[in-house]
């Protein structure tokens, strides 16, 4: 069987039984956490780098500008919106964004939830490399692009405290937060 058929044989599935690619990739991911490092040998980054034209690299590139950071199928943005603000206009605002042929968004619930889980250690590797990159590390709140019911959505919260872990929630769309854009691969 070609590999073209088994993803047909898959999509099916999934069709069939509600699930979404969103949905596999947590399930796939969520039991374990990310790897030590995803570093490739002979590269220079720690983690893949998009820049603002959409090329991908390990290394630096010249006269490019990076954009985010590559992580579980998903892009980072390397800093937040300057203001912050509610729910809809954060989602509508992360929409406008668009790289090659990607789209941005808030991140979805199951993505900021692996992040979220991923050792201390790994989300240090991150915000470091993140600042190295002249971006602003991932800490405090931000929306997600999944709401909750008409007058609530999520929303993620990095916490540095060992005795306030960090968590999902849901909160009223009104509230003014951060938003960090987020790209999916997938």
């Amino acid at each position: 069987m070609e590999k073209k058929d088994v993803i047909s044989a898959i999509e099916k599935l999934m069709k069939e039984n509600g699930l979404t690619q969103e949905e596999l990739i947590t399930f796939w991911n969520t039991p374990q956490e990310a790897p030590e490092s995803q570093e490739e040998p002979n590269k220079e980054y720690p983690f893949e780098v998009m820049y603002d034209d959409g090329t991908r690299s390990w290394s630096p590139q010249k006269d490019k500008k990076p954009w985010g950071i590559i992580f579980y199928g998903s892009v980072i943005c390397l800093k937040n919106l300057e203001e912050k603000m509610p729910w809809k206009k954060a989602v509508d605002y992360c929409q406008q964004i668009t790289i090659g042929k990607m789209k941005g968004s808030a991140g979805s619930k199951d993505f900021w939830e692996i992040l979220k889980i991923q050792a201390p250690k790994k989300i240090n590797e991150l915000n470091e490399f993140i600042s190295k990159l002249g971006g602003e590390k991932l800490e405090g709140s931000y929306w997600t692009s999944d709401q909750n019911d008409h007058n609530w959505a999520y929303f993620v919260l990095f916490s540095n405290s060992p005795k306030r872990p960090s968590m999902i929630s849901a909160y009223f769309k009104s509230l003014k937060i951060a938003v960090r854009p987020i790209l999916s691969l997938t």
